[in-house]
């Protein structure tokens, strides 16, 4: 570098390498200075060191052991990019050393049981020297309480088996089982067949206690029937298997002895209770009916045109109404005295009487001066349907005792429908198809409610004594 200038400072950059350098100032003017030398030392230069590539893993057991301590494994690597050996170490929360080693890459791991809280463990590099380390936050989480074995119900069965075949060589067969848990929680139970088909469902009530029930007829041979257990969750189920018998052929009857002695005359009937309340309900049934027929002459009297005239329609639907209601009345107290029914009793004569009104408007309405009653037997319909599943969910009957009802009901209904025909001369004089398609529609119900109780009622035991 060549600088001409008056008391000048000069200065200059060049590269020197590590240790004493000597640097040469020629002064070129004026001519004849003598050159100065400078000494100087050059420091070694910092080298910055080439560190591994850390990588921390954490595995936690979703399982506490008898202390409340989960299984935590903590796992680090330390690599090169130049693939070199590397030196290292893990620390725990405490920091003591637990693991250490040296290699290409340097592999650490650690298992230990630890309480629930917060870890934190380290990765220190102790060669190559001044690298950096590296850390993890282990997060274990609380143990959750041990759930404790669900109470379970007792289950008992009370199959029975008819002595007598039916004409298609099957037996009734009758299966009961009571379910009874002493501690009063609520539980819910099944029955179901040896196909897994659902036969019947019920929950406990206030007592602790719920009864399933299943009548079919059964061709000979073995049948498993499982009580299961749908809550609590975790109950064994139980089952029982009830062997039906083959029917014994039908042989004629022997010989009466000859000069048998006479048998004594058969005791007088008695009335039981079961029969008197089966009277009391038919008297219910039948002054519902006329109630209902004699309120519907009432609210429409030209339903009876032109057979009777309005005023006579009125007077004919009031004593209807009355004679019925009284009937009715009666019927109830003296049922509900001597009978003591309960509440699927009352939910079922409930719908029967809703079957009843729904009948008797929906007739109605096909007068041309009585259509806008229909609603009512709409309306009807629709309390029909609900206090029937009610009954059907509440109650549990079996398929027998439906199709029983259903029939009960059929046969009075037909009667009762007879009566409103009859004094229903503008329906018949309006529209006289559909009066005979009317009679055609009670007669298929009434005939699915007898095909029901033929095929799912088995034949009673004979009876003995």
């Amino acid at each position: 570098e060549s600088v001409t200038q008056t008391n000048t400072v000069v200065s200059a950059q060049i590269d020197a390498t590590q240790g004493p350098q000597t640097a040469v100032l020629n002064i070129v003017y004026p001519e004849g200075c003598a050159p100065q030398t400078v000494q100087f030392e050059v420091p070694p230069c910092e080298v910055q060191p080439v560190c591994p590539e850390i990588t921390l893993a954490q595995s936690v057991s979703d399982v506490c052991d008898d202390d409340g301590q989960r299984q935590v494994t903590v796992t680090a690597t330390a690599t090169l990019a130049s693939g070199a050996s590397v030196s290292a170490s893990l620390k725990d929360n405490d920091g003591n050393v637990v693991d250490t080693a040296t290699g290409a890459p340097a592999s650490l791991s650690h298992t230990l049981a630890l309480a629930p809280g917060s870890y934190t463990f380290a990765v220190e590099v102790t060669a190559p020297g001044g690298c950096p380390g590296a850390s993890i936050v282990v997060e274990v989480p609380q143990c959750e309480p041990e759930t404790p074995p669900p109470v379970c119900p007792e289950i008992h069965f009370d199959p029975e088996v008819s002595e007598r075949c039916n004409n298609d060589g099957k037996r009734g067969v009758r299966v009961t089982a009571t379910v009874e848990l002493g501690t009063g929680d609520p539980f819910t139970v099944r029955l179901v067949d040896g196909d897994g088909n659902e036969l019947a469902t019920a929950s406990s009530g206030s007592d602790g206690q719920a009864t399933l029930q299943h009548s079919d007829t059964y061709a000979p041979g073995d049948y498993t029937f499982t009580v299961e257990v749908t809550q609590p969750d975790g109950c064994p189920e139980a089952s029982t298997t009830v062997h039906v018998p083959a029917c014994e052929p039908v042989s004629s009857p022997p010989p009466p002895p000859p000069q048998s002695p006479p048998l004594p005359p058969p005791p007088p009937p008695t009335t039981s209770t079961f029969d008197l309340c089966m009277l009391l309900r038919v008297f219910m049934l039948l002054g519902a009916g006329f109630a209902i027929i004699g309120l519907a002459l009432l609210v429409c009297p030209v339903f009876a045109a032109p057979a009777l005239s309005v005023s006579t329609a009125l007077i004919v639907g009031g004593a209807m109404t009355a004679l019925g209601a009284i009937v009715f009345v009666i019927a109830l107290v003296a049922w509900v005295i001597l009978c003591r029914p309960r509440r699927c009793n009352f939910i079922l004569l409930a719908w029967q009487i809703a079957a009843f009104v729904m009948f008797a408007f929906f007739y109605i309405a096909f007068c041309p001066g009585c259509t806008g009653w229909g609603v009512v037997g709409l309306v009807a319909l629709v309390a029909f349907f609900a206090l029937f599943a009610w009954w059907l969910f509440e109650c549990r009957p079996s398929r027998c005792t439906v199709f029983s009802e259903l029939l009960f009901v059929m046969i009075h209904i037909d009667l009762i429908e007879a009566i409103q025909i009859l004094l229903g001369n503008c329906v018949i004089t309006s529209n006289s198809i559909f009066a005979g398609v009317w009679v055609l529609i009670l007669g298929v119900f009434t005939a699915i409610a007898y095909w029901g109780m033929r095929r799912f009622c088995p034949p009673a035991p004979p009876t003995t004594g």
